[in-house]
């Protein structure tokens, strides 16, 4: 009770003190003081208003001349109107976006430049687009110095996470597989792979070289219904129906795959392109046909004991790709590997059908699978004979002149230059060489102690997974002799995880 008493006092003085203040004579000077107070917070209210009014006036004007100048194509005036904008505080995304074409249009890049950088550093999207235009457009990777590749990485990572377009996606997981970031690749081709089919198997065979079977396995599946409903769109479109053929075989459909590009090849005989057109797209679907039977062979071969029936079947479907493309590179290498695989067997089938494999080539392709087995055998003085009298039967195919200037660079007396030449004409003679070719030229280039000139060529090769771990350790050894120990050891590093994922 005495504490109720006790707070019930307080409130009461309380109520009291703010009674007496109110009526009191302090309140009511401070009513007296009220119309001053008025005024004074009028006044202020009108300052700010000046001010503002002033502020808008000021710009109102500064854009009228500054749109008069650009009219006029008068760019001096109008580079000072936005510097001066600019120093006074205007730092806005759409004045210094017009203040980079003054400066482009009096050629004065480097300040253009500048301050596109300032962008990039605040995540703006245009300014990494602009710098991609106009510094790194058709340079590569090896071009470039440590710092460009920091910029360069850092203007692939804004346009991915502020722009978001399919456009820039691609470009940040090129950069991604680049610099052997597969993981985060593979999330962002998983991102894409609705809406692209090519970058969805692409997906697919970097989650399967991470060991993930069941991504690839799916992200090959997106892309085989994306290529199907293309493939039956139009049938004529022999990009179409490799990409599919590509993707059955990923998928390990390998009649599927043969069979459709039969099938595409008998639908471009009956179609009505130009005689040239038809020409051009069958040669590819030949090709296409040649390379899944290849991998249908090769299939074969990894999964079976090597039985008879096995041997016999794999001889065959090389026959009939030899058929199809006598100077494709892979046909041949798999024709020499597997002569040689069972060059010592003595079942009468296969002597029959292997001495008709060799016998049904013309003498240059019989003394390429004849030099590519010495080869294979580390039998030196062969390999060359061989492969030297099928380049001279066949100086124009590219597979045989490559395997000749392995085979050159391999002696212990190497004739380099002799070696380089070879590998030289195999690209040169080749329409569109593959990257085994430029690994050839750019292992001799190493040999040669030529590491900026290598640099290149083996960038090629780090997008075959076999080719790939043999080229991060040779460009780390490249990157070391030009002095840039920082990509040496990014290359090594690379190198040794890719080998260590094999094992």
């Amino acid at each position: 009770m005495r504490i109720l008493f006790a707070i019930q006092r307080q409130i009461n003085l309380f109520g009291r003190f703010v009674q007496l203040w109110f009526f009191g004579v302090t309140f009511q000077i401070v009513l007296k003081s009220f119309p001053a107070l008025i005024a004074l917070a009028t006044l202020f209210g009108l300052s700010f208003y000046a001010d503002d009014y002033g502020n808008r006036w000021r710009k109102s004007l500064v854009e009228k001349q500054l749109t008069t100048a650009l009219n006029r194509d008068d760019m001096d005036t109008a580079k000072l109107l936005l510097t001066r904008q600019i120093s006074s505080g205007d730092q806005g995304r759409q004045t210094l976006y017009q203040y980079v074409k003054v400066l482009e249009a009096k050629q004065e890049m480097n300040d253009a430049e500048l301050v596109m950088r300032k962008l990039l550093a605040r995540r703006d999207a245009y300014a990494a687009n602009w710098l991609l235009q106009k510094i790194y457009s058709g340079k590569t990777w090896p071009d470039l110095d440590t710092a460009q590749r920091k910029e360069l990485a850092k203007i692939a990572e804004v346009l991915y996470q502020e722009d978001g377009s399919l456009t820039a996606k691609r470009f940040y997981v090129d950069y991604l597989l680049f610099s052997s970031q597969l993981p985060l690749a593979l999330s962002v081709l998983d991102e894409i792979s609705a809406v692209d089919p090519a970058r969805a198997l692409q997906g697919a065979a970097i989650a399967r070289q991470m060991r993930n079977p069941q991504v690839a396995k799916r992200l090959a599946e997106t892309a085989l219904r994306q290529l199907e409903t293309l493939a039956q769109s139009d049938t004529t479109n022999s990009a179409t129906q490799i990409a599919l053929a590509s993707c059955r075989v990923f998928l390990e459909q390998f009649s599927s795959a043969a069979q459709g590009l039969t099938d595409a090849r008998a639908a471009l005989a009956s179609s009505n392109l130009e005689p040239e057109e038809k020409t051009s797209r069958d040669t590819n679907l030949r090709q296409a046909l040649a390379d899944t039977l290849v991998s249908w062979a090769a299939s074969i071969k990894q999964t079976s004991n090597a039985s008879r029936q096995d041997n016999l079947q794999v001889l065959k479907l090389l026959e009939s790709a030899l058929a199809l493309a006598p100077n494709n590179p892979r046909v041949l290498t798999m024709v020499a590997d597997h002569v040689l695989q069972t060059i010592d067997s003595d079942d009468d089938s296969l002597i029959a059908t292997r001495d008709a494999l060799i016998a049904g080539t013309s003498p240059g392709i019989a003394h390429f699978i004849q030099g590519t087995s010495a080869m294979l055998k580390d039998d030196a003085v062969n390999a060359e004979m061989h492969l030297q009298l099928a380049a001279n039967l066949l100086p124009r195919s590219g597979a045989i002149l490559n395997n000749l200037a392995v085979a050159l660079a391999a002696r212990p007396d190497a004739d380099l230059a002799l070696a380089l030449k070879t590998a030289e004409s195999a690209i040169s003679y080749t329409p569109q060489p593959v990257p085994h070719f430029f690994e050839t030229r750019g292992q001799i280039f190493v040999k040669m102690e030529r590491y900026l000139d290598a640099v290149p060529d083996l960038e090629r090769a780090l997008a075959v997974p076999e080719l790939a771990p043999a080229a991060h350790q040779s460009l780390a050894r490249c990157y070391k002799n030009l002095g840039q120990e920082e990509l040496s050891r990014e290359h090594e590093a690379a190198g040794k995880r890719l080998a260590a994922s094999k094992n």
